[in-house]
């Protein structure tokens, strides 16, 4: 993730250690890693005795289970205001199931403590635009893609009501829902006095949107 308009084409990467859930305690099972937000390494144990080993990795940021939501979020706010100067930025998590990505990118949106990196995204950027001497007009647009099995689907494409109501199943190999239909992963090289989009999604709709509208919508979403 960019951090700074110094360093805006870099990459950080940090870590995440989640707690022991309670299976695992129930279990007695033993972590074996630990993890240091001040030294900023992971170390990973295995074996015990005179076999135990440990190999220790170094990155820009380590997060323990003790780390809080808005600890996780505050090292990316310099990437908010690079991206109301007009640079992009790009946060994602990655990970295997059950390590907590959802915890740490969505989290508890009704909870303010539990709020994970989407939405205190939302509000720092609201946040900014509401100091009216630095910005007389603005307009915020958002997208929602889904990008699982190799298949891309709108989230924010509103389902016909009898697909709603359907029972879930299965969807034949070939057919799609309006969330799905159009959608292409396009490149826009640009021209030699112009400046390309990039990567972009073809189809992908965009909506203008204002904090009311997110805070809904977060709403719908924890209680659909």
């Amino acid at each position: 993730m960019s951090m700074s308009l110094d360093e805006s084409c870099s990459i950080e990467v940090a870590v995440r250690v989640r707690p022991m859930n309670a299976r695992e305690e129930e279990q007695g099972v033993l972590p074996i890693i630990n993890a240091s937000e001040e030294r900023k390494e992971v170390t990973i144990v295995r074996g015990g005795g005179n076999r135990q080993t440990r190999q220790t990795y170094t990155f820009d940021h380590v997060f323990t289970g003790y780390t809080t939501q808005s600890e996780v979020f505050d090292p990316m706010q310099p990437m908010i205001d690079s991206v109301m100067q007009g640079y992009e930025a790009t946060v994602f998590a990655y990970g295997q199931t059950g390590t907590g990505k959802t915890h740490t990118m969505e989290g508890d949106v009704m909870d303010p403590n539990e709020k994970g990196v989407i939405p205190r995204s939302v509000e720092a950027i609201f946040d900014r635009l509401g100091h009216k001497d630095k910005y007389s007009e603005f307009s915020v647009s958002a997208s929602y893609l889904e990008i699982y099995n190799e298949e891309l689907t709108d989230l924010l494409v509103e389902l016909p009501v009898t697909l709603k109501k359907a029972p879930v199943k299965p969807v034949p190999a070939g057919d799609k829902t309006p969330r799905e239909h159009g959608l292409n992963v396009m490149e826009d090289k640009g021209t030699s006095t112009k400046p390309g989009r990039g990567m972009f999604v073809q189809g992908l709709s965009e909506h203008t949107v204002g904090w009311s509208a997110v805070e809904t919508r977060c709403r719908a979403l924890a209680w659909p």
